[in-house]
């Protein structure tokens, strides 16, 4: 359930805060009030995208946050995938920047977009006029369909996408397979050249690291030799100079004098004995290190050239030696492949037989189950339809076969409708007018209501193209769907809003600067006044403020009933 949103800096809002609660929400204003940038907003933190101008004129961001009250275990299985702590509120924001950038969080973890869209289709279903235009793009009615099934389909469909990749994938080698025989050749000869340039050059993992190091030595042993000497001196001395050796000795003979009389002596006196063997140690790896230093012309170069053909190996090859080797094995597997092309040619033809018959299992499984779920789907459907004065209304799950496999099986299905009695059926998209498109999503809304957990419906001016008793028969539908989850929706029809558990106004102020939008929740005896606007218009009379009334007791009586 949506419980709060936070709304900064966004077209006419400055900033707003709004807290829903549990059953029929309404929000109602005048036209151009800024209902659709509520409804905009809450869009946005779904993740979907948003227009250059969404932020408000002079800001350089913007901020939408969502709390949604949660008691899901699919819920608690997503956000601990995401490593995000469960918890029985999740916020979800997105911060907008005026350069096109969006930074999404969920309980203050920052999270892609992917991530935010797949937690909030389990939270919430946002009708928009957008999705108007969806229901007649049959291409989105097997979605419809499935959604319906639920558990039926979800594992088969999970299966089935991941066959569909590696079915891609074996038809694409094939394609590659049965390409132009003197290509096939070039390619094979190109491909010999480059594999056997890195296998003459006998490359070792980490062989740059080590020559680079080897290199540094090689060309700078006259320093180090330079370096060396003076240490030589310094530790082991020379002609007047005491070596620092001998200096240690004889603080060791001095200390020993002393170490009984006190046991931190003891101590200090160990330590200097342990510096003592230390530098003996280190004056004969010194003697030893630097009596094998030369210059070796000949090394040098030799490691120059190697340097530089591995540097003109990864020029062509990748950035890294890791990359060439990666390269080669590559490169040597597809030649060898285009060389054993009849053996991997039957290979490939029998690993697509295996994976077609296994697609075919799943997809007549998927299509068993959508004739089924069609069928129970059309019935309820109509049932719902009839209850939205659409009583002669016949509705059915178009079911056919695709000519190839898709990610959703080889079922086509379409949404028919007849809408008067004696009529034959017909695409959705040929026959229903936007009062009927209306009914007819809100009819689907109801059904896969009962399908899943999705705890939250947003419906934005659902009342398009409809009025009078059919108006009343929508709103009761609308209450009735709220006993079971939240209901969010945006209203110009008067018998909707008395319908509400929650009225909420929304309002455009302005000043001599700007407009601003601002919402607020109507108290009990401010609710009759706004639906005598909606009634009457401009002008309320007395008898709209009694026709109001009238309708809200009217309202709060079937609530009554239905509950």
């Amino acid at each position: 359930m949506l419980t709060y949103l936070h709304v900064k800096n966004i077209a006419l809002i400055d900033e707003l805060e709004v807290e829903f609660d549990r059953g029929f929400n309404i929000m109602t204003g005048e036209t151009g009030a800024g209902k659709s940038i509520i409804i905009g907003s809450i869009d946005a933190v779904l993740g979907n995208k948003v227009s250059k101008d969404f932020i408000r004129k002079d800001e350089d961001s913007a901020l939408i946050e969502l709390i949604f009250q949660i008691q899901s275990i699919e819920v608690e299985n997503l956000l601990k995938n995401l490593e995000i702590e469960y918890e029985e509120e999740v916020l979800i924001s997105r911060k907008l920047s005026s350069n096109g950038r969006s930074i999404f969080k969920i309980n203050g973890q920052v999270v892609s977009v992917t991530d935010v869209k797949e937690l909030t289709a389990l939270l919430i279903d946002l009708h928009s006029q957008h999705e108007h235009q969806s229901l007649l793009d049959k291409k989105n009615h097997i979605k419809l369909l499935d959604r319906y099934l639920g558990d039926q389909v979800v594992g088969l469909l999970s299966s089935l996408k991941g066959l569909h990749k590696k079915y891609l994938a074996l038809k694409s080698e094939i394609k590659e397979f049965q390409g132009d025989e003197d290509a096939r050749k070039r390619e094979i000869a190109f491909l010999e050249f480059e594999v056997l340039e890195i296998e003459q050059a006998g490359l070792t993992p980490g062989e740059d690291e080590q020559l680079e190091q080897a290199y540094r030595k090689l060309s700078n042993i006259q320093s180090i030799q330079s370096g060396l000497a003076l240490v030589q001196g310094l530790v082991l001395g020379h002609e007047d100079v005491l070596s620092a050796s001998s200096q240690i000795s004889k603080a060791l003979d001095a200390i020993n004098k002393v170490r009984t009389m006190d046991a931190t002596i003891q101590q200090l006196s160990e330590q200097l004995e342990q510096i003592d063997f230390l530098m003996v140690d280190f004056g004969h790896d010194l003697l030893h290190y630097a009596d094998h230093l030369f210059v070796d012309e000949e090394a040098l170069s030799a490691t120059r050239k190697r340097i530089d053909l591995i540097n003109g190996l990864k020029m062509k090859h990748g950035n890294s030696l890791e990359d060439v080797l990666n390269t080669y094995r590559a490169k040597k597997t597809k030649m060898d492949q285009l060389v054993n092309y009849d053996d991997n040619f039957k290979k490939v033809l029998q690993e697509l037989n295996v994976l077609e018959k296994e697609m075919t299992s799943i997809c007549r499984t998927l299509t068993s189950i959508r004739k089924t779920g069609a069928k129970a789907l059309a019935e309820r459907i109509i049932d719902a339809l009839k209850d939205l004065n659409l009583r002669n209304t016949d509705f059915q799950v178009k079911m056919g076969l695709k000519e190839t496999f898709g990610i959703d099986g080889f079922d086509n299905v379409e949404f028919m409708i007849s809408t008067n009695v004696g009529e034959e059926m017909k695409p959705l998209i040929q026959i229903a007018s936007g009062g009927e498109l209306s009914r007819i999503m809100l009819s689907i809304k109801s059904v896969l209501a009962d399908c899943d957990e999705i705890g939250t419906l947003i419906f934005d001016e659902i009342d398009t193209g409809i009025s009078g008793r059919t108006a009343q028969m929508v709103a009761e539908k609308m209450a009735d769907l709220s006993n079971t989850r939240q209901l969010i929706c945006i209203t110009h029809l008067p018998q909707i809003a008395a319908m509400a558990d929650h009225h909420y106004l929304i309002e455009k102020n302005a000043t001599q600067e700007r407009s601003i939008t601002q919402m607020r929740k109507l108290k009990q005896d401010e609710i009759p006044n706004e639906l005598a606007r909606l009634i009457g218009g401009a002008k309320i009379t007395n008898a709209v403020q009694a026709s109001a009334q009238e309708m809200k007791l009217l309202a709060n009586d079937i609530k009554r009933q239905t509950k």
